[in-house]
């Protein structure tokens, strides 16, 4: 029972800071509403035989979308999971922040304890849960992708200490696994996270002072991550040009002030609203009194490697903190790939992971001090002020009774391409035309319909054409749209409105459309199965230890 103890108060924190999830309905959120159309679109597709789904065929007022392959789809693969289960895509948005905050807190967990033992660990993993921003993710931004994120990075973070620690090939795959899972839940935070995993592992495994083969398996796990992931990364990253509007945030207008970072607030808008109501940029008062913590366990802890820890991260707060400073513009204007995190704030997802891990270090002074009862007394007074500061946190304004029947027929949601200022349109598509029926159109009346097909991402038309005639197709243009006759392949090209248009002879009885893998799909597809290949390789080969 000691040995599961932690583990289930952890939990039962967890269960507290996503009660009100439970409530029927959907809380408001700036994102909510944009993930039920895209898991529906998502599922819809996946359906009809395509196992990773790059095309949303309804949005766009019926033209469709290639949304799907340029965002993050591990939330779309859970939705669909739990739809399959009986849950609608609304509570299968509810249930992955529910799922996502209790596993998150558990790997939290296991990780902060290795530093400051299960005392010190609980501790982290309570201030993680109730870190200010996790909740504006989950209450005002239902930022699904970004929480799952969350919940997976400490995961990695704990497994690829324990393998430098320990060199077991379980640690090696759970690490690979981890940091892809990462990136599949959020492409903007696995940049993000991505960038202080080289450095955390590197940090690792100078202060373990391992030998060289370590250092090697350890690159290893960063550059495998990346490979399974690249099914989804590398045509987002490559056929980037074919979209328009994968970057309307000005980042210049989202710099936190600093005393927003630091005093208590909360709000239900958006960043730099000019309606008020701002939404909430602060690290935490339990956060920063962490940080305190850790610089004073700094000057009082004799362990060497635990002092250097101390100083990575309070080193790593630091510049965090400057990032996410108007001062720190220059940097971002010459930092490659920088303003890919739209948001200056968005770092407050790694001052989660930081801020949360050196409030451990509490316990670890207290011990030191040798006074573990009053240590005890003190770890639970930190932990209920923690859940006391947040508890107006932990709960939406009120829900919307609404159906997922609302949101995949209101034209509000289905008829744009489901994102901000309705971007990731093809590039050349005319966003005035009008919702169609029909799918297919041919010039001047010069052909008839027999019968036809249409599924998300294949459409066959028998038809009867009286003289050579052109065919419109009544979905935007992408390259990985193919077609095909009775009398074989057969070219499309985009027509003035950015639609499928294609020309056709007479002697053509039948017609298909279909959306298949392009150059970089294929590329990242092999690129996904190598690399899951190497990682069995490397299971079955090495026994127990590598």
């Amino acid at each position: 029972m000691r040995r599961i103890l932690p583990f289930l108060i952890v939990l039962a924190f967890g269960f507290f800071s996503v009660l009100s999830l439970f409530h029927p309905g959907l809380p408001p959120t700036h994102d909510g509403e944009y993930h039920v159309v895209r898991f529906y679109e998502f599922n819809k597709t996946l359906l009809s035989g395509q196992l990773y789904p790059r095309w949303a065929p309804d949005l766009n007022k019926g033209y469709g979308s290639p949304i799907l392959n340029y965002y993050y789809q591990l939330p779309n693969y859970f939705a669909s999971f739990l739809h399959l289960l009986g849950l609608s895509f609304i509570d299968s948005f509810k249930i992955e922040l529910i799922l996502a905050t209790l596993f998150g807190g558990l790997l939290f967990f296991l990780w902060a304890r290795i530093f400051w033992g299960t005392a010190g660990g609980v501790i982290s993993s309570v201030l993680y849960i109730y870190s200010p921003y996790r909740l504006v993710d989950i209450f005002i931004r239902g930022s699904v992708g970004e929480v799952l994120a969350l919940c997976f990075f400490p995961g990695f973070l704990w497994s690829i200490t324990e393998f430098v620690k320990r060199r077991e090939r379980k640690f090696f795959v759970f690490s690979v696994l981890l940091l892809s899972l990462v990136i599949f839940s959020h492409n903007i935070l696995a940049y993000m996270f991505f960038s202080f995993a080289i450095l955390y592992t590197f940090f690792i495994l100078l202060i373990n002072k391992v030998g060289k083969k370590t250092w090697i398996f350890s690159t290893v796990i960063l550059l495998l991550s990346i490979g399974i992931a690249g099914i989804f990364w590398v045509p987002a990253l490559f056929e980037r040009h074919y979209v328009q509007g994968l970057e309307i945030f000005d980042y210049k207008s989202h710099f936190p002030e600093l005393y927003q970072l630091l005093f208590p607030s909360w709000g239900t808008g958006f960043s730099n609203s000019d309606l008020g109501n701002e939404m909430s940029f602060q690290l935490g008062v339990m956060n920063l009194i962490s940080v305190f913590f850790g610089i004073a366990s700094f000057f009082i802890l004799k362990e060497k490697n635990l002092k250097k820890t101390i100083l990575f991260f309070i080193t790593g707060f630091s510049f965090v903190l400057f990032l996410m400073l108007k001062n720190s513009l220059f940097l971002w204007e010459y930092i490659p790939f920088l303003n890919y995190f739209q948001f200056p704030w968005r770092l407050l997802s790694l001052e989660i992971i930081i801020t949360s891990f050196l409030g451990g270090s509490l316990w670890k002074m207290i011990v030191s001090e040798k006074s573990k009862t009053k240590g005890f007394i003190s770890l639970v007074i930190f932990a209920i002020c923690t859940v006391i500061v947040t508890s107006e946190y932990i709960k939406p304004a009120y829900f919307l009774e609404r159906s997922d029947d609302y949101y995949i027929t209101e034209s509000d949601f289905i008829d744009s391409t489901n994102t901000p200022g309705n971007a990731l349109n093809v590039v050349g598509f005319n966003s005035q035309l009008k919702r169609t029926k029909e799918k297919i159109s041919f010039i001047s009346d010069s052909g008839v319909i027999l019968s036809e097909m249409i599924s998300p991402t294949r459409y066959i038309f028998n038809v009867n054409l009286k003289n050579n005639t052109t065919a419109v197709i009544q979905t935007a243009y992408f390259p990985a749209w193919r077609a095909k006759t009775n009398k074989g392949k057969i070219n499309l090209t985009k027509d003035e409105n950015g639609l499928i248009k294609i020309d056709l002879n007479s002697s053509v009885k039948s017609l298909e459309i279909f959306f298949t893998s392009t150059v970089f799909v294929k590329a990242g597809e092999f690129l996904s199965a190598f690399s899951l290949i190497s990682l069995i390789f490397v299971y079955h080969y090495f026994r127990k230890t590598i």
